[in-house]
C-alpha cells in the first residue's frame, strides 16, 4: 500500500524543481535595484571559485607624453591594476509540510494548491530578505555586502572602512563619494544637493543611471518637481515602482523610492560598477528531500549563493544627514 503522502512528496518535489527558474527571477524583480542590474547585465552567473574576484584600475599609465621625432619615449612601468576580493555569501528558505497538512490536503486538486501557496510564501521570504540585504552596512558578515558599506554615509575625506580586502583608509581611490548634511533636507533645497553629488559621481560621459531613495528623500524630490514631474518611461511606470527622472550634465538617472533604503538617503549609483553575482548551482536552486527522522514532515530547503560586487567605488555616491 502507498504511503498517505507518497502523492505529496511527489508533487512538491516536482512543483518546486518547475518553479525554480521563475523563483529566481522574481527574486531580481522583486527589488528596485536588482531590477536594473538585470536590465544592464549586471545580473552574473559564476561556476565556481574559492572567492569572487573584481579588477580595479586604480591609476593611470605614467608613460603617456608628447614627443617629437625621435625623442625616446618612457619606458617606466607603474602599477595600475589591482584585484577586489569578496567572499561567497549564502542562505535558505525551507519550504515545511507537517503529516497533518499533508493528511488535510489529500487529493491532487488540494496538494496543488496548497503547494503554490507555500512556493509563494517562500519566494516572497527569499526575495524580501535578499533585498534588504542590498542595504546592508557589513555588520552580519553571513550577508551579501550592501549599499551602507560599499557607498557608506561617511563624508568622503573619513572613511576608513575596508570593502573587497582594500582599505578605503589607506587608498583614498577606492573612496565613494558622500556629504553628510548637519540640517534636514526639504523640497526647497533636494534638488542643489542632488546636483552637487551629480557632480561629484561624474566623470565625462560616465554618470550615475539609477538614483534611490527613502520614502522622505523620494518625497521631497517629487515635491520639488510637483509642475512637471514625470514617469521616466512606460515599462517603469507600470512595474510596481515609484519613477521619476534627473537630467544633469553629461546625462540623466531615474529617480526611484525604494522602502528598504535608509532613511533620510539618496544613493547615486553607476550600476556599470556593480554586479549581483550567483552560483549557477544556488541560483535558488531546489535541494534533494531532507526529511527529518524524527518528525511527521516533509522538507525542501531552497538555495542561494551569491554576492553584491564593486569595482569602482569613486564613480558612487550617497547623500544623507547626520
Amino acid at each position: 500500500m502507498a504511503q498517505p503522502n507518497s502523492n505529496f512528496d511527489e508533487i512538491l518535489t516536482t512543483t518546486l524543481k518547475k518553479y525554480s527558474a521563475s523563483m529566481a527571477d522574481n527574486v531580481l524583480e522583486n527589488n528596485t535595484l536588482l531590477r536594473y542590474l538585470k536590465q544592464r547585465g549586471q545580473v552574473v552567473l559564476e561556476d565556481g571559485g574559492y572567492s569572487l574576484l573584481e579588477g580595479i584600475m586604480f591609476d593611470e599609465n605614467d608613460s603617456f607624453k608628447y614627443y617629437s621625432g625621435y625623442e625616446t619615449l618612457d619606458l617606466t612601468r607603474n602599477d595600475v591594476l589591482t584585484t577586489a576580493e569578496f567572499d561567497w555569501k549564502q542562505a535558505a528558505v525551507v519550504v515545511q509540510v507537517s503529516g497533518l497538512e499533508m493528511r488535510q490536503n489529500m487529493g491532487e486538486t488540494r496538494v496543488f494548491n496548497r503547494i503554490k501557496e507555500l512556493v509563494k510564501v517562500a519566494e516572497k521570504t527569499m526575495a524580501n530578505n535578499l533585498a534588504g540585504a542590498l542595504y546592508a552596512d557589513g555588520s552580519n558578515t553571513k550577508q551579501p555586502g550592501g549599499l551602507r558599506l560599499y557607498v557608506e554615509s561617511t563624508n568622503t575625506a573619513s572613511q576608513t572602512s575596508t570593502v573587497g580586502g582594500i582599505s578605503r583608509g589607506t587608498y583614498s581611490f577606492w573612496r565613494n563619494q558622500a556629504v553628510v548634511y548637519a540640517s534636514a533636507a526639504d523640497a526647497a533645497d533636494i534638488i542643489g544637493r542632488m546636483n552637487n553629488m551629480w557632480i561629484l559621481t561624474k566623470r565625462g560621459a560616465d554618470v550615475p543611471q539609477v538614483i534611490v531613495g527613502d520614502a522622505n528623500y523620494f518625497g521631497y524630490y517629487w515635491a520639488a518637481l510637483q509642475d512637471i514631474q514625470r514617469i521616466t518611461d512606460f515599462k517603469s511606470g507600470n512595474s510596481g515602482f515609484s519613477s521619476l527622472a534627473y537630467y544633469g550634465p553629461g546625462g540623466s538617472a531615474t529617480v526611484e523610492y525604494d522602502d528598504q533604503c535608509p532613511a533620510n538617503t539618496m544613493y547615486f549609483l553607476n550600476l556599470d560598477y556593480l554586479k549581483w553575482k550567483v552560483h549557477q548551482d544556488a541560483n535558488m536552486r531546489v535541494l534533494e528531500d531532507r526529511n527529518p527522522i524524527n518528525q511527521d514532515a516533509l522538507v525542501r530547503p531552497i538555495i542561494w549563493m551569491g554576492q553584491m560586487t564593486i569595482s569602482n567605488c569613486a564613480r558612487q555616491g550617497v547623500i544623507a544627514q547626520q
